[in-house]
């Protein structure tokens, strides 16, 4: 089984150098990436279950409210949250290069769930830091190469990106999710279980596997956070990447 969590073994990169390429080539696209909340609370936790800050802070960050009709109005708040932009994309899919579905979907599935097939590299970032340490992890082929940006004032609202089955059977075909923590800006990446109990992703954890179809968001950072989220096809078996001793499990 494929934890929520777990650290990779025996690969690791040069931070300065991922930050000095997202810097000069990345970081001005992110666009912003911000959730809908009814009633004080995201809709992603309603009862607020996981606490990545107080409710007065979480309501003043940019968000959508949603009002009786289920609308949504945008809010600008003093803090802000996700900026996000895609480092790969599919030619098909003109949304694949700032999103991670086609709004016109209705089932909103997936990029890479739905496309298993090699994603196209921005052209700028062919020669970069970043790719050539992505070239370097145990890949057959890659598909989201995905930058989530925050400046300071600004806290992660609690989200999920996918559903559990369906990160469930991608991973079980051989697919993977990982994550880079370039920097973490100060701030701590905390998820939910199955029980609802909450974990905390160790900030000297500099890469490791995430299964984001749990509740998870990003405590109020103090510094600029750089996190690179890679998604692929793997050519070796997913366990023997992991740190089990330190994984968690649903």
């Amino acid at each position: 089984m494929i934890p929520v969590y777990a650290p990779i073994l025996n690969y690791d990169f040069q931070r300065d150098l991922l930050k000095k390429d997202i810097d000069l080539l990345i970081k001005d696209h992110a666009i912003e990436r911000t959730l809908p909340f009814k009633d004080g609370k995201s809709i992603y936790d309603s009862q607020g279950k996981l606490r990545v800050a107080n409710d007065e802070l979480l309501n003043n960050t940019s968000r959508y409210h949603l009002d009786d009709q289920m609308n949504r109005v945008y809010v600008a708040g003093e803090y802000k949250t996700y900026h996000v932009y895609n480092l790969t994309y599919l030619e098909e899919e003109s949304e694949s290069g700032i999103d991670i579905y086609n709004s016109k979907d209705p089932k909103k599935t997936i990029f890479w769930h739905k496309y298993h097939k090699p994603f196209t590299w921005r052209s700028e970032l062919l020669d970069s830091s970043i790719k050539k340490f992505i070239d370097s992890l145990p890949f057959e082929y890659i598909q989201g190469v995905r930058l989530i940006y925050m400046e300071p004032p600004s806290v992660g609202q609690v989200h999920r990106d996918s559903h559990t089955f369906a990160n469930k059977k991608y991973f079980e075909s051989g697919f993977a999710s990982i994550s880079l923590n370039v920097d973490h800006g100060g701030g701590i990446l905390k998820f939910l279980d199955n029980s609802d109990t909450e974990h905390s992703v160790d900030n000297d954890v500099k890469i490791f596997h995430f299964d984001d179809s749990v509740s998870h968001g990003v405590t109020p950072i103090t510094s600029a956070r750089y996190q690179i989220r890679i998604w692929g096809k793997l050519n070796v078996p997913y366990e023997s990447l992991l740190d089990i001793n330190n994984a968690v499990y649903k």
